[in-house]
């Protein structure tokens, strides 16, 4: 079977007034579903939202049955139909996502080899298990859309949804993990220069990486002085593969040794994400990002995410953060002044994102 592009489901907000054009003008329809602002999406994980808000059940009702059927038919794009829910639906549907914390979303119920056997699109969730994290990225676009959601209902605006595709090509026949396949480019620099030195859950692996392979020492330089300034120590750069791949963490430590920062590098991006984090006692794990964190207390893994931040903002409220779980927990945990030590801090925040909770 030759490569095919998995299909997104896609969200865009819509006013009252605007839907009578709509149902008349294919031509402004198409034009719409262009738009690039007041926009979700849930990707390739709309039917896995609708089968976990269902708990898996088989006779899915109002309002989750929306995510795949429903609403006024508006016409038609190349993917099936344009549906459009009216204000007063959006907000049944609204209460629906706000009645379910993304970090609870699946909990008892998310079982990958039951969801391909149910039939949940798109229907490889163990294949796509071996390389990605489908629950994480699951709940994070299922936490986007909830928020994008509550925005329309406050608007008393509309929602149309629609359904396009991913713009890489998965190959169903493959029997190795399903996989984007890359456009054509130069080969990475080699950036591990020795054997793996950490083996984490679900076959992470950590090895010494320099990563003067993916940027530039001037950035570099930029980015220590202002790790110093803060207080924190170069201690040393790691690779992590498969989820890390083509990409170093450059990694730090405070001079009380007892937070780490993690400067994540790529030859694309320079600076791809900032984060502080500090183990407290019971491996309770607080974390603070400029990327996306998604918490999950369960896991007592207490991240928060400053969209944007500067490092010394981040640094701020991760301390902030930081005092309110020591009381609770105890003081953050001494580490090493090792590269390792900082990789094992590393491993746990990924263990904690990643583990298997059925």
């Amino acid at each position: 079977m030759p490569p095919v592009k998995l299909k997104t489901l896609e969200l865009l907000s819509l006013a009252s007034a605007c839907a009578p054009r709509l149902r008349v003008s294919p031509t402004a329809l198409a034009r719409l579903l262009r738009r690039k602002t007041g926009r979700s999406s849930l990707g390739r994980y709309w039917h896995g939202v609708q089968y976990l808000l269902a708990e898996g059940a088989k006779d899915i009702r109002e309002p989750v049955l929306w995510l795949t059927t429903g609403g006024e038919v508006l016409g038609r794009n190349e993917f099936g139909e344009v549906r459009y829910l009216a204000p007063d639906q959006v907000a049944l549907l609204a209460k629906a996502f706000a009645d379910e914390s993304p970090d609870e979303l699946g909990h008892g119920v998310y079982d990958e080899a039951e969801m391909d056997k149910a039939g949940v699109y798109p229907r490889c969730w163990e294949r796509l298990a071996r390389t990605y994290d489908p629950l994480g990225t699951l709940r994070e676009l299922f936490s986007y859309a909830r928020t994008f959601l509550e925005a329309c209902l406050e608007d008393r605006k509309g929602v149309v949804l629609f359904h396009a595709e991913e713009p890489q090509e998965f190959d169903e026949d493959e029997d190795e993990e399903i996989v984007a396949r890359p456009q054509p480019q130069e080969p990475e620099p080699a950036m591990i220069v020795a054997d793996s030195f950490l083996t984490g859950d679900q076959g992470r692996r950590y090895a010494r990486a320099n990563a003067e392979s993916v940027a530039s020492g001037t950035l570099l330089r930029q980015v220590d002085a202002v790790l110093n300034e803060l207080g924190y120590g170069h201690v040393g750069d790691f690779a992590m593969s498969p989820i890390l791949a083509g990409g170093v963490v450059r990694s730090y430590l405070s001079s009380d040794r007892t937070s780490a920062a993690f400067v994540l590098l790529s030859a694309e991006r320079g600076v791809a994400s900032t984060h502080f984090s500090s183990r407290l006692p019971g491996d309770a794990l607080v974390q603070v990002s400029d990327a996306f964190l998604l918490e999950i207390k369960k896991a007592k893994f207490f991240g928060s995410t400053i969209s944007g931040g500067t490092p010394p903002k981040l640094h701020a409220a991760f301390h902030e953060r930081r005092r309110v779980f020591e009381k609770k927990f105890g003081p953050a945990v001494p580490l090493a002044g090792t590269v390792e030590a900082a990789a094992e801090l590393f491993e746990l925040w990924w263990s904690k994102i990643t583990a298997r909770r059925k």
